[in-house]
């Protein structure tokens, strides 16, 4: 995963990569994340394959932040660790998640 800001640094591209052990790309997801002012809140912008996009709102929490995602949708986290960080999609009624992947800088 790679993040950086964007023009007047208003906006974050973060660019995630997922890799088979082989080293070639399986998939890759691009997220705009931007201050909307008068929502005052952060806001998401996500491209993902076969054309699809999700706008969402985002939610600091005590370790990180999380998507607003709708009812029965999947509720993604982003967790700070020590070396980087963890993404976990949880699906609703489920104890563990369904998806979980550390980062950590290369």
């Amino acid at each position: 995963m790679t993040v950086e800001a964007i023009l007047d640094g208003t906006w974050l591209r973060a660019t995630e990569y997922i890799t088979e052990v082989d080293g070639d790309t399986e998939t890759m997801d691009l997220a705009f994340y931007r201050y909307n002012v008068e929502a005052e809140s952060l806001q998401i912008f996500q491209l993902y394959e076969h054309a699809h996009l999700s706008t969402l709102l985002v939610e600091p929490t005590s370790s990180g932040f999380r998507w607003i995602t709708g009812p029965l949708a999947p509720q993604l986290v982003f967790i700070r660790t020590q070396n980087g960080f963890e993404y976990c999609a949880a699906e609703e009624g489920h104890d563990t998640p369904s998806v979980q992947m550390s980062y950590t800088p290369a």
